[in-house]
């Protein structure tokens, strides 16, 4: 029987992802207002993509490229950013499943 980390992703869990992402794109310029647009079939194909990906333990090179963008800390002197790091997200959604399924099984 598939443990809870290693059987394939659920419908169900890409859709929870789906719906908890409110986040900016990143160099794909991806948004997740577009992915939330998606019809049920092209739906259907990213699950189907990702489980490929995760169960060939494949990690597209795109999804380890993040755009960093400086955003200025309050109060402070105009010269003190913080980074704030955009990856994809098709890799935010896999990482949104791994994580809910790792705080589930621990």
């Amino acid at each position: 029987k598939d443990h809870i980390l290693t059987k394939p992703f659920l419908l169900i869990e890409l859709l929870n992802a789906i719906n908890f992402r409110r986040s900016a794109s990143g160099l794909d310029f991806i948004s997740s207002i577009l992915i939330k647009n998606l019809p049920d079939r092209a739906i259907s194909c990213l699950l189907d993509i990702l489980n490929n990906l995760f169960f060939n333990l494949k990690v597209p090179v795109s999804w380890r490229q993040f755009k960093v963008i400086p955003i200025p800390k309050p109060n402070t002197n105009l010269t003190s950013y913080r980074p704030i790091a955009l990856s994809s997200i098709l890799c935010k959604l896999t990482e949104h499943i791994i994580k809910t399924r790792l705080d589930w099984w621990v």
